[in-house]
């Protein structure tokens, strides 16, 4: 019984001072602030540029810009890379029109997953070596029939 007592106390001890070097270590890792502001400022500049009216807003699902140009409006949002949200922002979706995805400029009706998701993890791991990388955001997109998302311009990176 006491060795047993002894093993839990060695495990304890390990576990703690493990998540507390993590916790130290990683108090510097860029991937945990939230850029939601950032991404917002960057998407707004860059469809303001294209005659778009925008308007940021925050939700606790992320920030969301919706622009409008003539008939035509939109909402951008950011996607995350472990593809979460697909589902919520479907439904967000319905009542503008289609929702498709935007990644370096590339367009679809499904998200991109791999590369993404590699960038995301390789992102947070030179972020820990107190190292920033570009982030180049998967743009979630709902548009009315009066919009093209193959005309608009998106920010590669944020």
């Amino acid at each position: 019984m006491k060795s047993l007592l002894k093993t839990e106390a060695v495990f304890g001890a390990l576990l703690v001072l493990s998540l507390g070097g993590k916790i130290v270590l990683n108090g510097s890792d860029e991937s945990l602030i939230d850029d939601g502001p950032k991404f917002a400022l960057a998407v707004a500049t860059t469809l303001n540029e294209q005659g778009f009216d925008t308007k940021a807003t925050f939700w606790p699902t992320g920030p969301q810009v919706e622009a409008r140009r003539g008939d035509c409006f939109m909402w951008v949002r950011d996607y995350t890379p472990h593809g979460t949200m697909k589902n919520i922002l479907m439904v967000l979706a319905e009542p503008v029109g289609k929702l498709r995805y935007s990644y370096r400029g590339e367009i679809a009706d499904e998200p991109p997953k791999v590369l993404p998701l590699i960038r995301f993890f390789l992102r947070r791991e030179v972020a820990r070596l107190g190292t920033v990388a570009p982030r180049y955001p998967i743009y979630a997109v709902a548009e009315n029939a009066a919009c093209s998302l193959e005309r608009t311009r998106l920010p590669e990176e944020v």
